[in-house]
């Protein structure tokens, strides 16, 4: 398989920059920056200006405000591919064996059954409601 790469304004606008720094980099005092920049030759484009180092203050970094459609867009991407990856390597993130991922997949659809009941009863309203809507 060929390696290929995202662009860093997909990267940043996507929320991956955002879940990374507030999952990691935050808590740790640290903050990955990427700023625009507006060229009139080459057209503007993003660039990962560097690492923010907070570390000399003792609560870390936090957005002032959270973006929570990028949270979820990047939740929805762990959780389409989270059945692949413990299916093919026994665990959804590496090195992350306490609780077996087997056993908080387990705990997830315990957890989600409810929610996924609840929306298949949602869609399938909304499905009658069509047939019944006159056209």
């Amino acid at each position: 398989m060929t390696t290929k790469y995202m662009d860093i304004k997909e990267f940043y606008n996507t929320g991956y920059v955002h879940e990374i720094n507030r999952r990691v980099l935050h808590p740790l005092g640290l903050a990955l920056e990427i700023n625009e920049v507006e060229d009139t030759t080459l057209g503007n484009y993003y660039v990962i200006t560097g690492i923010q180092d907070w570390r000399e203050d003792p609560e870390g970094v936090s957005f002032s405000k959270l973006n929570t459609e990028k949270i979820e867009r990047i939740h929805a991407e762990e959780m389409k591919r989270f059945p692949a990856r413990v299916a093919a390597l026994g665990y959804d993130i590496q090195g992350d064996d306490d609780p077996p991922a087997i056993a908080r997949w387990s705990e997830l659809m315990r957890v989600l059954e409810p929610a996924f009941e609840k929306y298949d009863e949602t869609r399938e309203q909304q499905a009658s409601n069509e047939e019944d809507s006159p056209t």
